[in-house]
């Protein structure tokens, strides 16, 4: 029979203020694509804008629900209390960057609205919760856990922060790609837009802040051994990275405006504007790597199946006589059902 697990009102409390900065964070964030963000104009009118905003807010709605369901029991069924926070913390690492990158562009001169002023009170409120989060726990099963890195810890270490590297790398090329045809010219051009250096300082930024964030996280996610606290870290940045995949896949479903282009609507129409858009290789091998990483992260949850021994440390005072040979199963135990 297991002995009831009891939490102590001081690790209560803190999961309590958790899960209430969490769902705080997350209801602010909904009320972010209402007012104007950038430029007067709303999230809610932007749907690749609000793609991008919605996925990270996902990640940490995630992490609020998981943190209401977290125990410390192990084999409960429930989450294990630390792991929400941990989610969080990757989503809000790389959120980060793309938050910055949205204040630049308000630094650059382009209007900011009370819809910016929600989005970054509501990251910081998603941030400061999975802080919270944290549980004490985690660092103990990362030094029972602690062993020395055999070859295959190394090279899984090595593969998740080579393609930690990739993604971050990936991100900052153009991603965008147009194939403009005047057609009363007989004449086309390929142009490609959105390369992270581009932008204004302020933008650049934050886009290094991204790249950082995504290769940290994949060096810390490959060095941790502790293998579902590892796959949350790596699942929380693929969240936001994969919001930035959906995107560009619905901003490619939108018509772009001649005035991108520099041409007024009818100036477009007397040269026969036609624009075919597209992406760039960088685009799709960043999906690809963004994958890979998904699929590392689940590698590590899939090959830590194995049989730990419990550490001496970790093992109940009051033992009884003997153990573990007088336990059922062991080798000296009696068989079921035979003699005494």
């Amino acid at each position: 029979m297991a002995l009831p697990i009891v939490r102590s009102r001081p690790a209560l409390s803190a999961q309590v203020a958790a899960v209430a900065l969490l769902a705080g964070g997350v209801g602010v964030g909904a009320a972010s694509f209402v007012p104007a963000y950038l430029g007067g104009i709303s999230l809610a009118s932007q749907a690749d804008q609000a793609m991008g905003h919605a996925v990270p807010l996902a990640g940490f709605a995630l992490a609020t629900v998981l943190a209401v369901l977290a125990r410390p029991a192990a084999g409960s069924g429930r989450p294990p209390l630390g792991l929400p926070g941990v989610l969080g913390l990757g989503v809000a690492a790389v959120d980060l960057g793309l938050i910055v990158t949205d204040l630049g562009q308000a630094a650059a001169g382009t209007t900011a609205g009370d819809g910016l002023v929600l989005t970054v009170l509501s990251w910081a409120l998603c941030a400061a919760g999975s802080l919270l989060a944290l549980h004490p726990s985690l660092l103990r099963g990362e030094r029972r856990a602690a062993r020395r890195p055999g070859r295959a810890d190394v090279v899984g270490a090595l593969l998740v922060a080579v393609v930690g590297f990739a993604v971050a790398g990936l991100f900052a090329p153009a991603w965008d790609r147009y194939v403009v045809d005047l057609q009363a010219l007989h004449r086309v051009t390929v142009v490609t837009a959105g390369n992270a250096f581009s932008q204004p300082g302020a933008m650049i930024a934050g886009s290094v802040i991204v790249m950082v964030a995504v290769a940290a996280v994949a060096v810390v996610g490959g060095v941790l051994r502790q293998a579902k606290v590892a796959a949350t870290l790596l699942a929380g940045a693929a969240i936001v990275l994969a919001g930035q995949i959906a995107s560009a896949l619905v901003q490619w479903r939108i018509p772009m405006p001649p005035a991108t282009f520099g041409l007024d609507p009818a100036r477009a129409a007397a040269l026969g504007l036609h624009v075919q858009a597209g992406f760039t290789v960088s685009f799709y091998l960043f999906c690809v790597f963004v994958a890979l990483l998904a699929l590392l992260a689940l590698a590590r949850v899939a090959g830590d199946r194995r049989p730990r021994e419990l550490p001496a440390a970790d093992l109940p005072a009051d033992l009884p006589a003997g153990w573990p040979a007088g336990w059922p199963g062991s080798p000296a135990a009696p068989v079921r059902g035979s003699a005494p």
